[in-house]
């Protein structure tokens, strides 16, 4: 608990959850024989985006440039996440449901998606 009471850097905690993520990773694919290892390989991906989202949670100056590439990166881990449970054989769906979503998307006043 040395960072929340000394207030450290807050990019320290992107190495931080990159290791504590991929350490449970690890640990739990050694505990099931790398059973589940092909099934849980997001678990990369999505350390990276929590340890963007506590960067700028806890960073003074709240930078969209972060926040967006946390979730950039949750969408990949998603992806690849969807991809490994339907075998590889239904990821259209994903591009299918997105191409409808921009059809039927209306956007607000003050939304970025203005045209």
């Amino acid at each position: 608990m040395h960072f929340f009471s000394k207030r450290q850097k807050p990019g320290l905690l992107i190495p931080a959850s990159i290791l504590i993520f991929t350490g449970v990773y690890f640990f739990f694919n050694q505990w099931a024989n790398y059973h589940w290892a092909g099934a849980t390989s997001f678990v990369f991906i999505f350390s990276v985006a929590i340890g963007l989202m506590a960067m700028y949670h806890f960073s003074s100056t709240k930078k969209r440039g972060v926040i967006l590439a946390a979730w950039i990166l949750t969408g990949l881990a998603l992806f690849n996440l969807f991809i490994t449970i339907f075998d590889g054989r239904w990821w259209p769906i994903i591009i299918i449901v997105t191409g409808v979503f921009l059809l039927t998307y209306k956007p607000k006043q003050k939304d970025i998606l203005k045209s």
